[in-house]
């Protein structure tokens, strides 16, 4: 039987998860439909766009069968919504990684900006993103294989029991280990390129730089505390996650229920971070809601009709020259 809190926390997680999916598509289909946004480095954000779709959908799912679900005899059910938790686990997982590239790359752009070390290309991307959910998967699927229902369980299951004990402390150390791997490589690349964005530069005049060169500074100081402010947020709610993990037993219990919907909410929220931080985000995103939006009547841009301007056949009196 439903309580008003499960009914409370069912409105709330679905409401995040339709803002995440909107948001994150949008992300994603930005990106794609313009040429000038196919970055490596945007591509990277198409990447944890994606893994932020994955885990609010399987952990909506698996919050909407847990409530389903009254007894552990229900194998078939229970079977489906363990692998539901570990396909969200997934997105979880290439979330992390993708942090830990993103990282990176912001290192070796701001601290060595013209060399060729540690520079991400598009054929670097096609090793990364998909390598990133291969190394998810093959993390997981011992949680798809091993990890069983227990019989022994009297209350509603659907429950993150192990049968065997070693395999679960181990699943549990090598998230804990890939956190701190993954908040240690983090502060210190974003130590070093903070210290070099905002700190090294008021040591000098500004009259050496040019004004390009400023304009470059402002536009990698934009982005940097974008991505650090998705990392900070990332870093803090899971880290909470796995501490409550660690000293709740009951994995129905309303504070982990809470807790996974702040998850869901950072996936929400890191849409809104990319519009409010970076211009081109955000201008790409209003041109595409535009266009998309039933109510608005579709205009020819000024940069629109002057490529079309120039696209104009020749006249007989003028003829094109081959």
């Amino acid at each position: 039987m439903l309580t008003l809190l499960n009914v409370i926390l069912l409105t709330i997680k679905s409401i995040i998860f339709l803002a995440s999916i909107a948001g994150n598509f949008l992300v994603g289909f930005v990106v794609l439909r313009n040429r000038d946004m196919r970055t490596p480095f945007n591509y990277l954000l198409v990447n944890l766009a994606a893994a932020d779709i994955v885990y609010p959908s399987f952990l909506l799912s698996h919050y909407m069968a847990s409530l389903t679900i009254e007894t552990a005899d229900e194998m078939p059910g229970n079977a489906i919504c363990m692998s539901l938790s570990k396909a969200a686990w997934v997105g979880a997982f290439a979330g992390v990684f993708t942090m830990i590239v993103v990282a990176r790359e912001r290192y070796y752009t701001v601290v060595n900006p013209h060399g060729i070390k540690g520079k991400l290309t598009i054929q670097s991307v096609k090793i990364i993103i998909p390598s990133s959910w291969f190394l998810s998967v093959l993390i997981n699927i011992r949680g798809f294989v091993l990890q069983g229902i227990g019989n022994e369980i009297a209350v509603k299951s659907c429950d993150h029991h192990w049968t065997n004990k070693t395999l679960e402390l181990a699943y549990q150390l090598i998230w804990l280990v890939l956190l701190c791997i993954s908040l240690l490589l983090m502060v210190g690349f974003y130590s070093i390129v903070v210290h070099n964005l905002w700190v090294r530069p008021k040591r000098h005049v500004n009259k050496e730089h040019t004004i390009q060169k400023q304009g470059v500074l402002k536009v990698r100081k934009r982005v940097t505390l974008m991505v650090l402010i998705v990392s900070a947020m990332f870093e803090i709610c899971w880290i909470t996650d796995t501490i409550l993990h660690a000293i709740v037993v009951d994995f129905r219990s309303a504070e982990i229920s809470i807790v996974h919907a702040v998850i869901m909410l950072n996936s929400a929220i890191n849409p809104f971070v990319y519009a409010l931080l970076s211009q081109r985000f955000r201008q790409k995103m209003k041109r595409t809601i535009r266009f998309w939006s039933p109510s608005s009547e579709r205009t020819v841009a000024p940069e629109e009709s002057s490529y079309q301007l120039k696209r104009l056949p020749a006249t007989p009196s003028t003829p094109e020259k081959k």
